[in-house]
């Protein structure tokens, strides 16, 4: 028969072999639903992820540019902030005053 300590012991590193085997097993799971999910979304043609944004599939982008409106400097108080937005539109959309091609 073992001593108390050592029993006591045995089961602490058991306890804790458990929980890391739980948590390896945690781990490799996000990992791999984190790749099903990013496979598909990298293999697509386009940023998005899907296949063509503006409903034209197969796209290559080619026929499209980036319009970026931003706000300039907000201060409120101390605080100061910018803000801006890029949009891939068609070539042929004018661009709206404000805003530039980017």
């Amino acid at each position: 028969m073992t001593p108390p300590d050592q029993d006591d012991a045995a089961k602490l590193q058991a306890k804790a072999r458990r929980r890391w085997t739980w948590i390896t097993i945690a781990a490799v799971g996000i990992i791999s639903g984190a790749t099903l999910l990013a496979v598909p979304a990298l293999a697509s043609d386009g940023p998005t992820g899907s296949s063509g944004s503006s409903g034209s599939s197969g796209s290559s982008g080619s026929s499209d540019r980036v319009i970026v409106c931003e706000t300039g400097i907000v201060t409120d108080g101390e605080v100061k902030t910018s803000s801006a937005v890029a949009v891939r539109a068609p070539r042929d959309t004018p661009v709206p005053d404000g805003c530039r091609e980017g």
